[in-house]
């Protein structure tokens, strides 16, 4: 290390690390800590031993050749078998004591000179930035969910009080957290607002946002010839044909009912229509069920992302089917930017910033009903998606290159240090 170099800490649970040997894409913790490690600083990853996407522990033997300067430090907890429930808080509430025995055990010689917080777990967040302000350490807080606000959406309306009152030890967590944070960060300037007046406080004039954007894909991956083999499949022959591409998880979020009334409309106008589906999840069997009756719909499975790059070139839109809800409404949810990434245009059912997003830029359109999404596709040329594919990538470039954002991450997390 040399003088100028620091040692920094991420804290971050439920996303791919560096010590998963999965190949899953990264997302928030490993490309600000591959970042940091580009700029010659040392970093130390803090998360959960537990794997919340696989919903499996990680093990004592899973320790792959690490890129120098960087080092990870697991935190045990019970897991969860759904993302809903007392399991998860259970799990996240023994990880914050397992943590607070951790940090009591760190020597002062091996303080970190900046952390940085992913946001939630509630209580993890609370104890890092707690531990941090006691010893005068600067944290960015990185909000990417409205907890605990959005679990008052739980329940009926005549609930609520009481929903409140069982959350309550939450709330005071959460805005402690946000009060111990030097700065707090989120992806969207409406999520930061957020944080700054749950929390009570005013919002800092130099406070900075930064999308969780991905980074562009190298030239051998998009020239992949086993992925274009295999994305040849789902190749649609017709020439006025339309294809639908999602890809991720199947969780509650998403709404797909519209969907089926769009290939209502299209079988009876006999319109050619593909919906290719893929991913997996909780809600994976339901979904198989809702579209059972419809050869139109095809369920890949996961894919990798070379397959994903090869099955978006011969997709006409990307479709981004949530349900609304106050969280949502206020972040871009990393699928809408992916596919700026892919050059692809978007459907989607998400309002507020999302839906600002594609239509101020023409990018595609939003929907409510199945009509919609009908009216909107049979209305383009192969002139007019050129044109959006073009102006996604150029807004990729120009506003969300993941390059770009964790370079400017980065710098701004090291800065901190002596605010």
């Amino acid at each position: 290390m040399t003088e100028k170099s620091k040692v920094v800490w991420i804290l971050q649970t439920g996303e791919p690390l560096h010590i998963d040997s999965d190949g899953r894409r990264p997302m928030r913790a490993m490309n600000l800590a591959n970042q940091l490690l580009n700029d010659g600083h040392k970093v130390v990853v803090w998360s959960s031993r537990f794997d919340h996407s696989t919903k499996a522990f990680r093990g004592e033997d899973e320790s792959p050749l690490l890129p120098a300067g960087l080092e990870y430090r697991l935190i045990s907890s019970t897991g969860y078998r759904r993302n809903l429930g007392p399991g998860r808080l259970i799990d996240h509430a023994l990880m914050a004591l397992n943590l607070w025995r951790e940090l009591r055990r760190v020597a002062q010689t091996d303080y970190p000179n900046v952390v940085f917080v992913g946001y939630p777990p509630i209580e993890v967040a609370w104890v890092l930035t707690r531990w941090a302000k006691a010893k005068n350490i600067p944290t960015l807080l990185d909000i990417k969910d409205l907890w605990p606000e959005i679990f008052l959406s739980v329940g009926p309306d005549f609930l609520q009080p009481l929903v409140k009152l069982a959350f309550a030890p939450y709330f005071v967590m959460a805005r402690a957290t946000m009060k111990n944070a030097t700065k707090i960060t989120a992806m969207t300037t409406s999520v930061v607002s957020w944080a700054y007046k749950f929390a009570r406080v005013s919002v800092p004039a130099d406070t900075r946002f930064f999308p969780l954007a991905p980074f562009a894909d190298e030239p051998e991956e998009v020239r992949d010839d086993n992925a274009r083999i295999w994305a040849e499949q789902f190749r649609v022959g017709a020439n006025k044909a339309i294809t639908l591409l999602y890809v991720g998880n199947f969780t509650r979020t998403l709404n797909f009912s519209p969907l089926l009334d769009f290939l209502s409309i299209a079988r009876k106008a006999e319109l050619v229509v593909k919906l290719i589906i893929c991913g997996g999840g909780d809600k994976k069997e339901e979904m198989c069920r809702l579209f059972e009756d419809w050869d139109e719909v095809m369920f890949p499975g996961w894919i990798s992302r070379k397959q994903h790059i090869a099955l978006a070139k011969q997709c006409d839109f990307a479709l981004v089917p949530y349900h609304c809800s106050p969280d949502f409404e206020i972040s871009i949810p990393n699928k809408v930017l992916d596919s700026l990434a892919l050059g692809m245009p978007i459907l989607t059912s998400l309002d507020g910033e999302t839906r600002q997003l594609v239509e101020s830029h023409d990018l595609g359109s939003f929907y409510v009903e199945g009509r919609d999404i009908y009216e909107f596709a049979v209305a383009q040329d192969s002139e007019s998606l050129a044109r959006m594919k073009n102006g996604a990538r150029e807004l990729y470039q120009s506003q969300y290159n993941g390059k770009t954002i964790y370079e400017d991450m980065a710098t701004y997390l090291v800065s901190l240090e002596g605010v």
